[in-house]
């Protein structure tokens, strides 16, 4: 079944309000804001400069579909770079997806119009020769063709620029536990609407797909995101079970891997601007770790977030600035001194709500938990755990987020334990060491600690019946004042990372959150 009806009603309503006929005939009449003659067809193109995405089939395809024509090939690494370039002249036409076309023209519609088709194409996940999961997935994609959820799919993020959508989410299901293992799947957040970051979140039609996909086979997934053209390698390498983002079906990759029957149908496709029209101002925004290559990006002092870039996505270069505290690093972003700052999700949640018309979460790079850490063997592990166990299943440990993770957070007072009648302090001293730099997690108001951290700091010294002492210093010089015993315990949005497990302990989490980029609105 041919899933491609929607574009092209779509498409043929979109040409109607912009005086330009469909493009089955590759003939377009002239915008009346613009006499000269605009590209129709392949034709067009000899002599031009025309981009497409890094690795893609595009150009191959449009040698084979018009072999006289000599066409200028200009390459980018994300699909926003390659519609900028269009927009500012630099290229005369961009080679694409139908869907992606679909989705340029109804974001951009005075803009950007289909120049027409050039071949067929299909869409499909790539795996490792003779995967297993073949015959698995091809079983869930074949049952969504037939039950007409991938056109669903297709309409959802192909047809509109709603910027409230959701993925359907599977994880909550009864019949779900996820105990078939993890499926680690390879993309490209770059591939609006195949595959993009929205609100944070990894959105599009491929992942719509692929958490069907992880949901049918009960398995849990894991999406690692890198560019297009590593894809293949991944796969080879074993460091991904599946690849995917509007990846096209063609011989010469189906000799080296092995691809699922396709979720998606569509054309090769031109994108032209109308002459003459230029957008108010750049659309480029960071979305995701590929867009900060070549870019300065804020962190803390002693944080594990360069470290972390350089794990998931070692390819993009990050110019990395350390700054003393999150304050300050928020503040050279609002200064415009740095392009984003790298930073735990609760936090970011917290400085989005502050400042909701300058700032947003531009990406979510990999999934990280929080915890305390004590030294070596510390008895206090033993008992500490069963505190925040019971502060997990009593939905206190949640209640707390959401109380700290709020614009007013400095107004917020924390709970009094001390004054409990069955609480004296007589079981010690209990010295916690953090940097008050960390808001909404520990912060200082008037003198005082404040925050999430200090809240579960607080309920924890009651349940074990000891005294509090909160000793604020750099995030840098945690680690090394709990190795000689300055403190018995140290956090601060802590995050349990291998290096740290080496030279301490941890108790069990008592935040779960993510590696997540803040950024700056445009013009603001």
């Amino acid at each position: 079944m041919r899933s491609n009806s929607f574009y092209t009603m779509l498409l043929t309503a979109l040409m109607m309000v912009l005086l330009v006929p469909g493009c089955s005939d590759n003939t377009i009449k002239a915008d009346a804001a613009a006499p000269e003659k605009l590209i129709s067809g392949l034709k067009d193109l000899d002599g031009k400069r025309v981009a497409s995405l890094a690795g893609s089939c595009f150009q191959e395809k449009a040698a084979k579909a018009a072999p006289g024509i000599k066409i200028t090939p200009v390459y980018f690494n994300d699909n926003i770079s390659s519609v900028q370039a269009l927009l500012d002249g630099k290229v005369d036409a961009v080679f694409f997806e139908e869907p992606m076309v679909t989705f340029w023209c109804t974001s951009y519609p005075n803009l950007l119009y289909n120049a027409g088709n050039y071949a067929d194409d299909s869409y499909a996940f790539a795996m490792k020769k003779n995967s297993p999961l073949k015959g698995k997935i091809d079983a869930v994609i074949r049952k969504l063709e037939e039950n007409g959820e991938l056109d669903l799919f297709q309409k959802k993020w192909c047809g509109s620029v709603d910027q409230n959508r959701k993925l359907q989410q599977w994880s909550h299901k009864k019949d779900y536990t996820g105990a078939a293992g993890t499926l680690r799947f390879a993309t490209d957040p770059s591939q609006e609407p195949m595959a993009f970051t929205l609100n944070g979140a990894y959105a599009g039609v491929d992942l719509e797909v692929i958490n069907r996909v992880a949901y049918e086979l009960n398995m849990k997934l894991e999406v690692i995101p890198m560019k297009f053209n590593s894809f293949i390698q991944a796969l080879q390498e074993d460091k991904a079970d599946l690849a995917g983002a509007a990846m096209s079906v063609t011989s010469e990759r189906q000799k080296i891997v092995d691809f699922t029957i396709p979720y998606c149908y569509g054309t090769h496709t031109i994108l032209a601007c109308k002459t003459g029209k230029k957008p108010a101002k750049s659309m480029h925004r960071i979305n995701s770790l590929q867009d900060l290559d070549g870019k300065q990006a804020a962190s803390m002092t002693g944080s594990s977030f360069a470290a972390k870039t350089a794990e998931v996505m070692p390819e993009v270069k990050i110019i990395h600035r350390y700054f003393a505290s999150n304050n300050d690093s928020i503040q050279a972003l609002r200064d415009g001194k740095v392009d984003a700052v790298l930073m735990d999700e609760p936090m970011v949640r917290f400085w989005c709500a502050k400042y909701p018309d300058e700032l947003y979460l531009a990406g979510v790079f990999a999934n990280d938990t929080y915890s305390f850490a004590v030294k070596r063997n510390s008895p206090l592990k033993a008992k500490i755990d069963p505190v925040i166990r019971r502060l997990k299943r009593s939905g206190e440990l949640d209640k707390f987020q959401k109380k700290w993770c709020h614009p007013d957070a400095a107004a917020l007072q924390l709970e009094k334990w001390s004054h409990k009648k069955d609480y004296d302090g007589s079981a010690g001293t209990l010295r916690y060491a953090t940097s008050a730099g960390h808001e909404p997690m520990a912060f200082m108001v008037d003198g005082r600690f404040s925050g999430m951290d200090i809240e579960v700091v607080n309920r924890i010294a009651y349940e074990l019946n000891m005294k509090l002492e909160i000793i604020n210093m750099n995030f840098a010089s945690l680690a090394s004042a709990l190795q000689s015993d300055q403190v018995d315990m140290i956090g601060g949005a802590l995050s349990i990372t291998s290096e740290r497990q080496g030279k301490m302990d941890f108790v069990i989490p008592y935040c779960i959150g993510g590696y997540t980029i803040l950024a700056r609105r445009s013009g603001n």
